[in-house]
Formats: structure tokens, sequence, C-alpha cells
């Protein structure tokens, strides 16, 4: 798997702040989700994760953790909160911005 350092190979879509983006990921050109990624003392310096909006046929299938949205794909609120896998950073997006738990 390659590493994809910021802004190459994939755009960012939504800078939600405090040193976290947001990156939509589709399937056949449909929004099913998003890709989380925060500043980490990691050897990229950085970590990310994907999330699955709730209902797609993939998610439900493979039993996966689902989020639901709303507002709109650039000021998006989603819930419930994310907690990250690598150094339980926690928070929510609400209004397109991150929000410290």
């Amino acid at each position: 798997m390659d590493i994809v350092q910021p802004n190459e190979g994939r755009p960012v879509d939504v800078d939600l702040g405090d040193g976290h983006t947001l990156t939509w990921t589709y399937i056949d050109g449909v929004h099913v989700g998003g890709i989380i990624r925060h500043n980490a003392d990691t050897p990229t310096g950085y970590c990310e994760s994907h999330f699955w909006f709730r209902g797609v046929e993939m998610a439900v299938r493979e039993k996966r953790s689902q989020w639901d949205m709303t507002g709109t794909f650039e000021c998006p609120t989603l819930s419930p909160s994310f907690l990250c896998h690598c150094q339980k950073d926690h928070g929510w997006i609400r209004e397109g911005k991150w929000v410290r738990a």
C-alpha cells in the first residue's frame, strides 16, 4: 500500500481545522463515506481512518460501523463522534469543523 502524502493523489474536500481534514470516498460515483486525516506522532506525521455512511450496502453487508450525515458535503455534520484507532483522538464533525471531545 502506498502512503499518500497530504494533497498527493487525492484532494482534501473539507479542511475541518485543528489539524483534521476530510476527503469523501465514492463507489461508482456515489458518496459512500470519507477519510478523516489528522496530525499524529507517527512516522508519517498523520493518521487516517475511513468511515461509512449509514445504509451503504457494503457497510451493512460487512457489519461495519456507520455514520449519519446532515448538512452539505461542503459543510457536513456527522454523528456519532469519531474515536481514532491510533492515539485516541476523539471528537465530532459539526458544521464542517472538528470539535474535540
